[in-house]
Parts: C-alpha cells; structure tokens; sequence
C-alpha cells in the first residue's frame, strides 16, 4: 500500500496533477501533496481546509460554485479550466475534474483532480501571438496565403487571396481540383510541373507567373511561390504552403478586344467559377 501510495505521488509530481476530496455537507475538504504544492502551499501544514475557492477570483469562483451546486444536487460531473492565484499570487492555469462519489444511494464525496496547465496555456498563447503577428505581416505585404493538402489536393488560403481577385474573403476552401479551374489553361501545365519538381526534389521552391480569373472574368497576373513545410509519416510531402502576389501591373497590358484570338469553347469553360454551374 505504501509503495502505491509512493508511486501515486510520484505520478502526480511529474503529471503535475493533484487530487482532492470534499464533503458535500461541511465543505471541507483535504488535498494531495502536489495540489498544495501546486497553489504554493506547505504540504506538510496544509491538512484539513475549506475547498479551494480562496484562490479563485470572480467569474472562476462564480463558475465553479456554479458547477459544485449542480454536482451536488443532480450528480453532473465537471470538467473546467480556470485561472487561479496562488497563496505567493502567482496566476496559474489549471484543469479541474470532479466527480461524484455515492454510498447506497447517496453523496458522500465528492473527488477530483486538478492539473497544472500553465505550460500549455503559454505555449497556446505563444502560438496564437505568432498567428497574429503573421497575419498582419501578410497583410502588410498584401499577399495572399495559401495551403495545399498534396495529397488529396484540398486547397485553402487566407481572406486576402481571395479579395485579391474580387472574391468573397470567406470564400473559405476550395474542394480537391477544383483550384484548377481558376488558373489560366495556358498557364496550368507550367504551374503544376513546378510543384512537381519541388515535390521530386529538383527545385529548392514552387515559383511561377501565371494568370488567375478574378471574379469579373478577367485574368490576373498572380505571381506564386510555395515550399513543402508538412511531410506524413512516410516522409512523403504532405502539406505545401505558399504566397500569391498581384503582379498584374508589371505585365503590358492586354490587346483591344477587336485584336484577340476568337475564344474557343475550352477557353471559355476555364472562365467557370466551383461556384456557379458549368457553362454549356
């Protein structure tokens, strides 16, 4: 028992979870020596306390009281995260469980665990900062973002890539292929060969200059480029990411219409949006 005892414990250190019993009626409680140590309380003078609204604050302390009533009354269990202030005021982050524990039909206990998560809350928000900071640095650079899955060819891109060609900026997705139909038919081939050299290894990146149809129907001069940044657990390219840039004023412009080639059925059709319905 002793050694299970030990080696619960030692779990719980490297976890970083600690454990808690209540008793409904008086509210008191007692705690393991990682959830004390977790709060920056003594383990050893701890002992018998009231549950651990102290180190709430406002709407955690309101959302926990919330949810114990209920676990009291009905049996619900919870799990929630919230901030608390440690007895030093250090702000934690912590996942709380709680569950109910029945003798012949009634309360008795009530037992939960509760996990420091500071780390994967600072990491989470470290990530989100590093979106935000990339957001606006695309923004600033007026490019448009995109993503392509080349394995089932599942292509998404950020708001800006659309608006830039007078889309819709929650045109969201575009289902496997259909990303072609947007791209100038006698620009296709030279596009499509450049990912496939940088997926064979055979060039450092994705480049090409090539038209796109915007959403009045006319072709913008895009210029793309891209990098595989995801492989599977094979190591075969996954994921490609990349940017769009307007280039369209560096291009002379187009001939008067009375000057251009007949449009041939095929041309016509590349003009289709995955939006609208094919044209005959």
């Amino acid at each position: 028992m002793r050694k299970s005892n030990e080696l619960l414990q030692e779990m719980g250190a490297l976890a970083h979870v600690g454990g808690w019993e209540l008793d409904p009626a008086t509210r008191s409680g007692s705690w393991t020596r990682e959830l004390a140590l977790i709060h920056d309380l003594d383990p050893d003078t701890v002992g018998e306390r009231v549950f651990g609204l102290d180190f709430l604050e406002g709407r955690w302390r309101i959302l926990v009281e919330a949810a114990l009533e209920q676990l009291i009354r009905d049996g619900t269990p919870y799990t929630l995260e919230l901030e608390i202030r440690t007895a030093k005021g250090v702000r934690k982050w912590v996942r709380s469980v709680a569950v109910p524990v029945y003798a012949e039909g009634v309360l008795v206990k009530v037992r939960g665990a509760t996990q420091d998560i500071s780390a994967k809350k600072q990491a989470e928000d470290a990530l989100r900062a590093s979106e935000a900071r990339y957001a606006r640095v695309m923004e600033g650079a007026d490019q448009g973002f995109w993503e392509l899955n080349v394995q089932t060819q599942q292509f998404d891109f950020n708001p800006r890539f659309a608006t830039m060609l007078g889309y819709a900026p929650n045109l969201g997705e575009v289902s496997p292929n259909a990303w072609h139909h947007y791209v100038h038919p006698d620009d296709l081939a030279k596009a499509l060969l450049s990912i496939e050299a940088h997926l064979a290894g055979k060039l450092p990146l994705h480049e090409a200059e090539l038209r796109i149809r915007d959403a009045s129907g006319e072709w913008k001069w895009i210029l793309t480029r891209g990098r595989i940044v995801q492989w599977d657990t094979e190591g075969k390219p996954l994921i490609m990411s990349g940017t769009h840039t307007d280039i369209s004023g560096a291009k002379p412009p187009k001939p008067p219409c009375g000057l251009r080639p007949p449009c041939s059925k095929t041309r016509r059709k590349a003009w289709w949006s995955p939006t609208q319905p094919a044209p005959s």
